[in-house]
Parts: C-alpha cells; sequence; structure tokens
C-alpha cells in the first residue's frame, strides 16, 4: 500500500468501516480483503453475493457482477442497523416500489433519490446479512445479548466457536437500534435530524466500533487491552 511508504502503519491493525454505500463496501472488502484487514464494522448495509437491478435503471446504473463471499481468513464483524431504516431496510428489498413512494414526509428530494436507488435493486436482510457472516466465521447461532444503557439498542454476540472450529473462528456482533421514534438511515450516535430520517444518540457510537476494533488483529490474534464484548464489563487483561 502506498501509505505504508508516507506513515508508520501496523499492518496488523487495519480495519474497515462505511455505511450506507459505505457499508455494502465494507461488506465486499471484508470478503475480499481478509489478508489485509483485522476486523471490519458495516453500518446500514448488509453483505450480498448477487441483487437484482432493474434495466434500464431510473438512475442509469449497470449491474455488477456476481460474486462469491469466501474469506481467506475469519474476519471479525459488527454491523449496526436501525430497524425503522427505510433506506435499506431490515428485512431486505424486493426492489419493487411504487413511482409515487414517500419515504419521508418532509424530505420530498430525499423521498425521489431513495425511491429511484433502491427501485428495482433487491438485497437480503440483515438477519440474512449476519447469518452469512456466522457461518464463514464458524461461529454458533447461539448469540450473547447485550442491551444498551437506553434500552433503545440490543446487540448480540455470535463468537463461540463450531466444532472443530476452535482455532479458526471471529466473532460477529449485530448492533440494532429498535426506537421507533427514529426511522433514521444515520451514522451510530448521531443526534438529530439527519439527511434520511430522525437518528437517535445511540451508545453505539465511534467508541463502541473502536473498542470492538482495538480487541482484533489480523489472522486472528488479540489485541492488547480488556477482554470481553458488548457494554460495561472490561473482564481481564488479554496476553500477545
Amino acid at each position: 500500500m502506498i501509505l505504508h511508504t508516507d506513515y508508520s502503519i501496523d499492518s496488523e491493525r487495519i480495519y474497515a468501516m462505511g455505511m450506507s454505500n459505505g457499508g455494502f463496501m465494507t461488506n465486499r472488502v471484508a470478503c475480499e480483503m481478509s489478508d489485509v484487514i483485522a476486523a471490519a464494522a458495516p453500518v446500514a448495509g448488509v453483505l450480498f453475493e448477487s441483487y437484482s437491478l432493474e434495466t434500464p435503471h431510473p438512475l442509469g446504473w449497470t449491474k455488477a457482477d456476481d460474486f462469491v463471499c469466501a474469506p481467506e481468513n475469519r474476519i471479525p464483524i459488527l454491523h449496526t442497523h436501525n430497524r425503522m431504516d427505510n433506506i435499506v431496510p431490515f428485512a431486505g428489498s424486493s426492489g419493487v416500489f411504487e413511482d409515487d413512494v414517500s419515504l419521508f414526509d418532509d424530505i420530498n428530494l430525499i423521498d425521489w433519490w431513495g425511491a429511484q436507488t433502491l427501485k428495482g435493486m433487491g438485497f437480503p436482510s440483515v438477519r440474512e446479512s449476519i447469518e452469512k457472516w456466522r457461518k464463514l466465521n464458524h461461529v454458533k447461532d447461539s448469540g450473547k445479548v447485550v442491551t444498551t444503557s437506553n434500552n433503545n439498542t440490543v446487540c448480540t454476540l455470535y463468537s463461540e466457536p463450531v466444532e472443530g472450529k476452535d482455532d479458526d473462528f471471529a466473532p460477529v456482533e449485530l448492533c440494532v437500534i429498535n426506537s421507533k421514534e427514529a426511522v433514521g438511515h444515520c451514522w451510530p450516535g448521531q443526534a438529530g435530524q439527519a439527511a434520511f430520517g430522525q437518528c437517535l444518540n445511540e451508545d453505539v457510537d465511534n467508541s463502541y466500533i473502536w473498542q470492538f476494533f482495538t480487541k482484533h488483529k489480523r489472522n486472528g490474534r488479540k489485541a492488547k487491552g480488556k477482554a470481553g464484548f458488548g457494554f460495561g464489563g472490561e473482564g481481564e487483561e488479554l496476553k500477545e
């Protein structure tokens, strides 16, 4: 990487994160650059290997080639999503929308953009995306549930390896914002009215994502710091 020639970068601690299109990208990077990154945190963007796209698309988009997610290494994943997200729906999208769809009553431009962007583009649900990563990371479907202090967000951690994969697994964590007051398609911890709907100042914010990142080094090595996931407990000091 060019940055390595100009900056002192710890190649064992390179992370990927992004929201919306950036969330889709983060999932793809985790699939295809597992030899480079140590962990990934997609926000409001799912993993999908193939999708449908109406032709011609209202915005002139063309369909990219399908791909198969087959990372060389297990990649720790922290996915954050608003259950009421109307741009990248929690339950997924069939790509079928009416021409006069109204995503938000008070933002006409975003109404149009959101409708045209999603029109004819189907993608899987958040649960399907997490299930895919859980299987790729060789962890069981019995997750540890942790709730934020304001009870709006529930995080579920899948970190117990399946049989025979004790030395080849990585955790998957899903944080879901459940408040009915917020329908925002926005960054975790962002407060007030965002461009894509109302957001809440949640406990799952930049510091939470960073806390997740600092626990992991490339190729499954634990980073120095406090053990434990979720909110509250710090656990014991980790050793190299």
